[in-house]
């Protein structure tokens, strides 16, 4: 049914670090705040358990976990298919120009006294086609064969092996230096323009301003009119029609 949700078991039963969890079709995959995820033929649908050491600074703050994992599906993307758009959406958005090609679903237990589970799930269209997807879906999706010209399949199986070699040593260096490193190449990628009007539900308020980038915590700033606020989670909606850009 779900990737994340085997994962997490796996981990408590003990799998060790770096545990791979894939599927070629997942019933009841997940998204952030409980929305459902589609996928169809040609989707990688994988979660990976890490392990995180009782020393790792990213204890402090675990949070941009999924900028992480994002930055590791650009770099691969921007090297298997130099000629794609590509860019991210805070928190969790893959993009190629307007369209979503992919997600990340992070989620974290922190027990006292014992390292922290961390699962990485990530939802990527390779040579999905969106015939039997639901409308919504069909207008607003997309995979990378069909990035390509002429539209061809692509090799799934070096697709994740580049995916996976990305996130393991992004996430290694996350979890030694934090997320500060890396912000500077996220931001370069980041598919809202700077001072889009845009809406952020943390899951108990509402906000609506504009967007002004991103922090070194890999906490979204917003400029409202009681002035500038600081949010480590939640869902960024666009205020009118948001001019996704496009990175190649």
């Amino acid at each position: 049914p779900s990737t994340n949700d085997r994962a997490k078991l796996l981990a408590v039963q003990g799998a060790p670090d770096r545990s791979l969890v894939i599927t070629s079709r997942q019933t009841a995959g997940r998204g952030r705040g409980g929305n459902r995820w589609w996928s169809g033929q040609g989707s990688l649908t994988f979660s990976v358990i890490f392990r995180v050491p009782r020393t790792s600074i990213a204890l402090q703050n675990l949070a941009p976990i999924s900028l992480v994992a994002g930055l590791s599906v650009v770099r691969t993307v921007r090297r298997i298919h130099p000629a794609c758009p590509v860019a991210l959406k805070w928190p969790n958005d893959i993009y190629s120009g307007p369209k979503k090609l992919g997600g990340i679903l992070t989620e974290s237990s922190v027990r006292a006294g014992r390292p922290a589970n961390l699962i990485v799930g990530v939802g990527l269209n390779v040579n999905t086609r969106f015939e039997r997807a639901p409308a919504a879906i069909r207008s607003t999706a997309t995979s990378l064969c069909q990035g390509t010209s002429p539209s061809h399949r692509m090799d799934e199986a070096r697709v994740l092996a580049s995916v996976l070699k990305e996130l393991c040593k992004l996430v290694r260096q996350f979890l030694r230096s934090g997320f500060q490193p890396l912000c500077d190449e996220w931001t370069s990628f980041d598919a809202v323009p700077f001072g889009s009007r845009i809406s952020v539900d943390d899951g108990n308020i509402n906000m609506e301003g504009r967007y002004e980038g991103i922090l070194p915590t890999g906490a979204l700033k917003l400029r409202g009119e009681s002035g500038l606020h600081t949010i480590l989670s939640g869902t960024l909606r666009p205020v009118g029609v948001l001019p996704i850009t496009h990175k190649v």
